[in-house]
């Protein structure tokens, strides 16, 4: 199986996407995915991802894309009409699909994907067979849903008086919202002549209406096994469900009959997602990097050289995108002031592939330190005049990792966690003696009955007791951590909320102090920032503080018109 990052569509809103297709280059047929969006996005990339490879081991092109404004695609969450743009993203996915003339093509939507693949191929047809995954019957329930989903994890909030509506990781404007309570599932046609499998929550009741809407279709349906356990969880507890990927595979793979014919996919390598004042493009570019071939996104304006790097790597199980697609917005708002980017996913996660033995979907391998120097030695092979890393939680762990193998001139860490158990640990092993970052609890503490037990209480401790903590059972404290990394030389910049920075201070705010008066560390705290940054007014703080950091400290030149992304409090600690 062969995967190919490609850009395809209209020159002017180029949308980006991973053709998979057979090693030999014959196929019988061509699949298109439609992802779901927000968090259960999130959840659901490695999911998607492995079908599509399932797909293609099985003789057939598969079309693994993003919507316009979001992942790598063009465009943002805030432009005018999404659910019609969405729409017509999934019509370009099918048009090139059907220019391949390869087989049948086969659609398969996920959860609010298959509802809108379902309204678009009932205008204007064009497939052979479509899948319905967990399909959401109306987009007022797909809101509900993730608002609910959203109290759980970043806490309840005032709902917006606007009309929009807050989920996680996503804000749905007013229109948008009007124009999904719209979409209904039971209102639509199925395309005249396709097969259709629907496939529903295992234990979820429908209404009559639907029921009856799938009756009159002719639809096969069956159960998916473990949804709940995919999209009703935090990104970092999402499980593939294997049986529904054999389910849906299997299913597809038997309509697929056409003769083996050869593939020739276009590829557009590189893509315009902007302009600069002066009217430069904004391009951006896919790049494997290193032996093992991680997938990275380089972000630059055309024409510029030795301009300063930016960083970004993944935060948990997120892909390079970046929380809330945080990632993306910040490379393409801080390339006119002259910042190239790459963001780029460690091995085993988002887009990359794994090491040979390597446990897929671990936020903190030892093989990303392999990861981390290899890509660090592609960055500086080229000679940039300035390296700067940012991360977020476990990503600012991979940073930071990264500037004790090789001196930067900037790390911006938010939520930095730098006390945990790395997974070696936690299998019974030594921990990899090139860990730097972490300061992890001792062996015989880690096997006290009482240590999970009383680890919410510890961090209620006062500074005080936290010295003795630090003495007797921690190996390397943050502060002592973030000591060592201001004596690299770099510039040191975090961003925590309360509770992280209760952490970072345990016991060693002298330590926390001394390093501010360097000059070359800056901690701010924003009380109420929740961790994983998928709460919209922390994000866009965090968002602002990392942009005037960054502009002002490595950026060539400044640009007036840079975006603001909102306001909000925070102070510099201590």
């Amino acid at each position: 199986m062969t995967a190919t990052p490609i850009w395809f569509g209209p020159e002017e809103r180029l949308l980006f996407g991973w053709c998979h297709a057979p090693d030999d280059g014959l196929a019988r047929g061509v699949v298109v995915l439609c992802p779901t969006i927000g968090i259960e996005a999130v959840n659901s990339h490695a999911a998607l991802r492995r079908l599509a490879e399932r797909l293609a081991t099985a003789g057939l092109v598969v079309l693994r894309f993003d919507y316009d404004g979001t992942g790598d695609s063009t465009g943002t969450q805030a432009d005018p009409g999404r659910v019609s743009t969405w729409l017509a993203s999934i019509r370009t996915a099918i048009a090139w699909a059907r220019a391949l003339e390869v087989g049948s093509v086969t659609v398969i939507g996920l959860r609010i994907g298959a509802t809108l693949a379902a309204a678009e191929i009932s205008q204007s047809g064009g497939v052979d067979a479509l899948v319905l995954w967990d399909p959401c019957f109306s987009g007022r329930r797909l809101l509900r849903e993730q608002q609910v989903l959203g109290a759980f994890i970043i806490g309840s909030k005032e709902m917006p008086t606007d009309g929009s509506v807050e989920t996680p990781g996503l804000v749905y404007g007013p229109e948008t919202v009007a124009d999904l309570s719209a979409l209904q599932l039971s209102d639509l046609d199925s395309p005249s002549g396709a097969r259709l499998l629907v496939l529903l929550r295992e234990g979820r009741k429908i209404d009559a209406r639907a029921s009856t809407w799938l009756m009159e279709r002719g639809a096969e349906v069956g159960s998916t096994v473990g949804q709940d356990q995919l999209i009703d969880v935090e990104p970092f507890a999402a499980v593939v469900p294997e049986a529904t990927l054999d389910r849906i595979a299997t299913w597809v793979s038997e309509g697929a009959v056409a003769p083996l014919m050869p593939v020739v996919a276009p590829t557009v390598r590189r893509a315009v997602v902007g302009h600069d004042e002066q009217g430069r493009p904004i391009i951006e570019k896919p790049v494997l990097l290193g032996s093992l071939g991680l997938f990275g996104m380089i972000t630059e304006v055309e024409g510029v050289e030795d301009a300063p790097l930016v960083l970004f790597s993944n935060a948990g199980r997120i892909s390079h995108v970046g929380p809330a697609r945080l990632w993306v917005e910040l490379a393409r708002q801080w390339a006119p002031a002259g910042l190239r980017s790459l963001r780029f996913d460690l091995s085993g996660l988002g887009d990359s592939p794994v090491h040979e033995g390597q446990v897929p979907g671990e936020p903190v391998p030892p093989e990303g330190l392999d990861d981390m120097r290899e890509v660090l030695g592609v960055v500086f092979a080229e000679t940039p005049s300035a390296v700067v890393l940012v991360g977020l939680c476990s990503g600012s762990c991979h940073a930071i990792e990264g500037a004790f193998a090789q001196a930067v001139d900037g790390i911006c860490a938010v939520n930095p966690v730098l006390n945990f158990t790395p997974p070696e640990a936690r299998a019974g092993r030594e921990v990899d003696a090139r860990r730097r970052a972490s300061g992890t609890t001792r062996r015989w503490a880690r096997m006290l009955p009482a240590h999970g037990i009383l680890g919410p209480w510890m961090d209620r401790l006062p500074n005080v007791a936290w010295w003795m903590v630090n003495r007797f059972v921690v190996e390397s404290p943050p502060a002592c951590t973030l000591e060592r990394l201001v004596d690299t030389g770099a510039d040191v910049f975090i961003i925590a909320g309360a509770n992280e920075v209760r952490v970072l201070s345990r016991g060693r705010n002298r330590h926390l102090r001394r390093l501010a008066q360097s000059g070359r560390f800056q901690l701010h705290s924003i009380p109420t920032l929740e961790h994983t940054l998928f709460e919209a007014d922390g994000r866009r703080l965090a968002a602002q503080l990392l942009t005037d950091h960054v502009i002002g400290r490595f950026a060539p030149s400044t640009s007036p018109n840079l975006p603001f992304f909102g306001s909000g409090r925070a102070k510099v600690v201590p």
